[in-house]
């Protein structure tokens, strides 16, 4: 940095100072100052159409069920080892369960579910 550039960079600032405590501040613009963007309008709001409702789709899945049906027995599982039984924790538990139980009996709750699904499609 230069000194002349600090100099010049006070006598702006001085400048500034002195037409803020002015009593009769000059009729000119504020020295150093740019000038704020121009406001733009928003452009006018346009009638959206009728939103159409779409059927609910309840998706079930192995894992849904698998869920459904060993979820107290986990649950009981952590209030075995004192740990709060909601959330993450009850998550990684039945993750766990899921993974012991083998391809056969992921197999038996994936056609369960896919069952389940065919029935309401219609």
């Amino acid at each position: 940095m230069s000194s002349a550039s600090f100099e010049e960079r006070v006598s702006a600032l001085e400048k500034v100072v002195e037409w803020l405590f002015s009593p009769d501040p000059p009729n000119e613009e504020k020295p150093a100052y740019k000038e704020k963007p121009a406001y733009k309008e928003k452009p006018a709001y346009e009638e959206k159409p009728a939103y159409e409702e779409k059927p609910k789709r309840n998706y079930v899945s192995g894992w849904l069920l698998f869920r459904r049906d060993r979820g107290p027995q986990a649950k009981k599982v952590l209030e075995k080892l004192r740990i709060v039984a909601s959330g993450p924790n009850l998550v990684k538990v039945m993750s766990a369960m899921w993974a012991e139980i083998g391809e056969e009996q992921r197999a038996v709750y994936n056609e369960k579910a896919k069952a389940i699904r065919c029935e309401t499609a219609f």
